[in-house]
């Protein structure tokens, strides 16, 4: 339960991978849904829908507690240009497998 003098920041991010299908992207991105087994301090990733087979698209959603230092806006900016750059990497693998 979020303290009442500290609410927590929310975001999201998106990316759309035009130019690969997604049974292509699904076995690039399968462990990332297990990132909170890498990573102890993130308290929940899971994979919220789809399956192999859906539409290309890319979406995280966060809920942190506020940076000291940072605005959500800088937090939110940083978590999309990230997504931005994997799914740009993710859509070159790709294409050099092809």
């Amino acid at each position: 339960m979020a303290d009442e003098g500290n609410p927590k920041w929310e975001g999201k991010a998106t990316a759309e991978l035009k130019a690969s299908t997604a049974e292509q992207i699904w076995p690039l991105i399968a462990e990332f849904c297990n990132l909170d087994k890498f990573f102890p301090t993130v308290d929940i990733c899971y994979r919220k829908e789809g399956s192999p087979g859906d539409g290309c698209k890319i979406e995280w959603t966060f809920v942190s507690d506020p940076i000291q230092g940072l605005k959500l806006e800088d937090l939110v900016s940083l978590i999309h240009d990230s997504l931005q750059f994997m799914a740009k990497k993710m859509e070159e693998a790709v294409q050099g497998q092809s």
